[in-house]
């Protein structure tokens, strides 16, 4: 038997879109046979017939979109520890790509008179709960894998050779040396490219990396992220770095302490950090395996900081942080805390599902509206009680007439935001296409501290507005809570 496999999805690809396998090869047996398989587990089994070109082609989009699912309830609260606890996970800084990403194997080979015959197996293809091009059946992966090397110096440190880009539609983008302020000289240079953020102390965010590291020979003993650091700065003066292990006790992985340089595995492809001021506030973590937790705060005169990633590296090597190498693996991120506008609304974060299955952010912090709508089963019933006593006038007129059986109550909101440039317009775009959207109530539910809620959208429309044809312009986003108000009958 000669079946072969002549196309694949990649190792890496989005569960939205073509994930195609192709085989050629039959002679006279019935039917080709792929089994999606995740060691000895059967997830499906399909089977088909050969094409006029004797070949097969299966799409098994379908069927890994089953086993992909948006982030966990809490991720946007990482590491938030100044109000609510929440669950045991909200404690750690980092969560991990259990629920974001699909890991499988397939099989494949033939059937004959109704019996299947294995040939081979195709393994470790992972696909990641988001969307790409209808007509792509490959996703670009190295431009989020980050690529080291062993430098030639005598310590045999890690270097970055390809730079991964963080898993965000987000794209403000700017050079290092277009930025005011102070910045980490150790670990970005001026000509280095940097994702801004602008967000208030009270505000939300939470960063996505590829945590599998693509490595030249001879190889580096570093195979994923080992460590995220933390640069604080006040205008030009430094306030430290802090390093926070990427290590299972944290809620990352699949390191248990630093320098263990394990490979990752399906639940830790992807490593998201909770990087926004309030996710910063108290924020525990861990710095090794069996110590006790350590507590982070940004300090009061914080004007923006730093997020970047590293590897480990030989502990020889004279680093910032010993056995952690100076280079940064991904983009490097800038947070600049903003003051808030006390003439505005109230501020309303969304956090959606991005084009890569992980959570984007904006806030909406113009006009705002709150409405109830109400449905109603209502019955005629009669005024007169017929089971009332004879001497009893509530017997005459005691009941309703018309009668409320059941009630429909849904909550809905309208939120604006301010004036905005084009690339934050079409950045927008994925919000309103999204199809799990959560918003940040801040004043309706204080007394549940920062929960951010599953919302329905009900603007089903966005229209690309720019300064050219449009000047000024905002958006405007109508939604209604996921879950209703729960109501009494009459």
């Amino acid at each position: 038997m000669a079946i072969t496999n002549s196309l694949t999805p990649g190792s890496y690809n989005m569960a939205y879109g073509q994930n195609l396998f192709g085989f050629t090869g039959l002679v006279s047996e019935d039917k080709y046979v792929i089994r999606v398989k995740d060691g000895a587990t059967v997830f499906a089994d399909l089977r088909q017939g050969p094409n006029p070109s004797n070949d097969a082609v299966f799409d098994i989009q379908n069927i890994i979109q089953s086993y992909v699912s948006p982030s966990v309830y809490y991720i946007e609260r990482l590491g938030q520890h100044d109000k609510d606890p929440g669950p045991a996970n909200l404690n750690t800084p980092l969560e991990n790509s259990a629920n974001e990403n699909f890991e499988y194997d397939v099989e494949y080979g033939y059937e004959e008179n109704g019996v299947y015959t294995a040939i081979s197996t195709l393994t470790n293809f992972n696909a990641l709960g988001g969307t790409k091009k209808y007509y792509d059946n490959l996703w670009d992966a190295q431009t989020y894998r980050p690529k080291i090397a062993i430098d030639s110096d005598q310590c045999s440190s890690t270097i970055t050779t390809r730079v991964g880009n963080i898993l965000t539609d987000y794209a403000n983008v700017k050079q290092q040396s277009q930025l005011s302020g102070g910045f980490p000289t150790t670990t970005i240079d001026a000509s280095d490219d940097v994702l801004q953020y602008n967000k208030t102390a009270t505000d939300h965010l939470t960063a996505s990396f590829f945590n599998e590291l693509e490595r030249s020979s001879p190889l580096p003993d570093a195979r994923s992220i080992d460590a995220f650091v933390i640069w604080q700065f006040s205008g030009s003066t430094p306030l430290g770095g802090t390093l926070i292990p990427n290590i299972i006790r944290n809620g990352g992985g699949p390191n248990t302490d630093l320098g263990d340089n394990v490979g990752p595995n399906a639940d830790t492809l992807a490593i998201t950090m909770g990087i926004g001021p309030q996710n910063l506030k108290l924020m525990r973590y861990y710095s090794d395996s069996i110590g006790s937790i350590q507590i982070y705060n940004l300090s009061s005169s914080t004007t923006h900081y730093y997020i970047t990633t590293h590897a480990s590296c030989n502990p020889a090597c004279l680093t910032e942080f010993p056995g952690i190498s100076d280079d940064h693996l991904h983009m490097p991120i800038r947070v600049d805390i903003v003051d808030e506008n006390c003439l505005d609304y109230n501020r309303l974060e969304f956090s959606w599902q991005n084009s890569f299955g992980f959570r984007d952010y904006w806030t909406f912090e113009k006009k705002q509206q709150q409405s109830i709508s109400v449905g109603r089963n209502d019955y005629l019933d009669s005024p007169v009680d017929f089971g009332g006593t004879a001497a009893d006038a509530g017997a005459i007129y005691g009941n309703r007439g018309y009668t409320t059986y059941s009630q429909k109550i849904e909550e809905r909101y309208l939120a604006t935001t301010g004036y905005m440039d084009d690339a934050t317009a079409f950045y927008l775009r994925n919000l309103y296409q999204s199809p799990d959207v959560r918003v940040r109530l801040t004043d309706k539910y204080s007394e549940l501290g920062d929960v951010f809620f599953p919302v329905n959208l009900l603007t089903n429309r966005w229209n690309e507005k720019n300064y050219k044809k449009d000047k000024l312009f905002q958006y405007e986003a109508t939604f209604k809570l996921a879950n209703n108000i729960k109501s009494m009958r009459g």
